[in-house]
């Protein structure tokens, strides 16, 4: 029986590869679409906003959307304007309840048409790198990418970044396969986007243009381009500098939330409990957290946060390591740290045959291997990006999933590898 099953899987699989282009791409539209919607519809009340107990960071996002769509700024509180979050998705949430009003039905909608673009964003770029049946498997992939459904439940920024990591990596391909310079200035103006919405893809944009300066054979051009791809992406980050400098007259890159994650990872109660190693807990269960969260001005109180944990972390230097790699492994496994049972079976489940998949990917990224061509160069470089942020601040699932595009062509090459070895099981049969 079970091999049976195998064998219609494995047809169905073969024919959706033979189908016309537009007849696929259909599919892939419909199917993402309503399995996400489908999972609104089953976790959420769509006429209101899921509150803090699914994260918080989404009752915060909505809350500044609804004050930009007032005319009150960039706050939570009106009167204080904040630095905390990236002003990428909010801007976005803003956009919506402004167009439609204060309806989370119309953002819930929204996710989902986010979700259904990432899973043909898959399609596009495994195309690139790897021709129509690569690009075919990792939007298959990515429709059926439980962890990505589910991000389509909650306001999350990831939902966002997913679609403007993958488009960036898009036109960094192409550039590699090009050499036009608008392709380079659409990558690097999508990537500026995906730094507004999460700040750590600025570290994958600048592993990018390093290796755009140091690649062989075209000298000079070479370091004209990775000079303007870094220029493009500073310029499309230039206005929130600029309004967080014109507030107080700091300079505030990216933002003031990230020293309070940092402090909350590294502390005595994460390291005393081996269930929390690799997470991290809210500074208001540290004393000296509560007394930080007194502090009214939110610039002060990140660079306090960051001398704590930065201080933390060189009197238990020894510990460091197994901290680190803590959050490395979490940030591949699947989300176990719900107190939900029912849904951290569900990632048990769903999750596990991914990660098969993107283990089995491993030998391409060798010497020789498919993944080692200089076309891959800017997708590396991104995930890279989410694995240092992941392995500095805490190994949360979010950090991988907001990389759906990405992780669904590294997928991609794992299933070519167990396909080639299906397919050879199945011929001999």
């Amino acid at each position: 029986m079970r091999r049976a099953n195998v064998t219609v899987f494995w047809e169905a699989y073969r024919r959706l590869q033979q189908w016309p282009r537009s007849r696929f791409l259909v599919l892939i539209i419909v199917v993402s679409f309503l399995l996400r919607a489908g999972a609104v519809a089953v976790l959420r009340d769509p006429y209101r906003v899921h509150g803090p107990e699914t994260n918080a960071d989404g009752v915060f996002y909505h809350q500044i959307a609804v004050n930009l769509a007032r005319g009150e700024g960039y706050v939570i509180t009106p009167g204080r304007p904040t630095r905390y979050w990236m002003p990428g998705f909010p801007l976005l949430l803003a956009g919506i309840y402004r167009a439609a009003g204060e309806r989370p039905e119309f953002v819930y909608l929204s996710l989902c048409v986010l979700g259904t673009i990432a899973c043909l964003i898959a399609y596009w770029l495994g195309v690139r790198l790897g021709g129509e049946s690569f690009g075919r498997t990792a939007s298959l992939l990515g429709a059926f990418y439980v962890p990505h459904i589910y991000l389509a439940s909650v306001f999350l920024s990831e939902n966002l970044f997913a679609v403007v990591v993958g488009v960036a990596a898009v036109f960094a391909v192409r550039f590699l396969q090009t050499g036009r310079w608008r392709d380079l200035a659409a990558a690097a103006f999508t990537a500026g986007l995906g730094v507004l919405t999460r700040p750590f893809l600025l570290a994958g944009a600048i592993v990018f243009a390093v290796w755009l300066l140091v690649r062989r054979g075209q000298g000079r051009l070479q370091k004209l381009q990775a000079v303007a791809y870094v220029c493009g992406v500073l310029v499309v980050l230039s206005p929130w500098v600029v309004r967080n400098y014109l507030l107080d007259g700091r300079i505030v890159v990216l933002t003031t939330g990230a020293g309070v994650t940092f402090h909350g990872a590294n502390n005595d109660i994460v390291l005393g409990d081996v269930t929390r190693w690799g997470t991290w807990i809210p500074t208001s269960e540290l004393p000296e957290g509560v007394m930080v969260s007194r502090v009214k001005d939110e610039w002060v109180r990140d660079r306090m946060h960051w001398q704590l944990g930065l201080r933390w972390a060189r009197e238990h230097w020894t510990w460091e390591p197994l901290l680190t790699l803590a959050r490395f492994v979490r940030f591949w496994l699947p989300d176990f740290d719900s107190s939900n049972r029912a849904y951290v079976a569900m990632q048990m489940v769903t999750y596990t045959p991914f990660l098969v998949l993107l283990l089995a990917a491993i030998p391409a990224l060798g010497r020789g291997g498919e993944a080692r061509r200089a076309e891959w160069t800017a997708v590396h470089a991104f995930l890279a990006a989410s694995v240092l942020a992941a392995v500095i601040f805490w190994g949360g699932p979010r950090f991988r999933d907001g990389n759906a595009p990405l992780l669904m062509v590294y997928a991609a090459l794992g299933a070519r590898r167990i396909e080639r070895g299906a397919g050879r099981l199945f011929v001999r049969s």
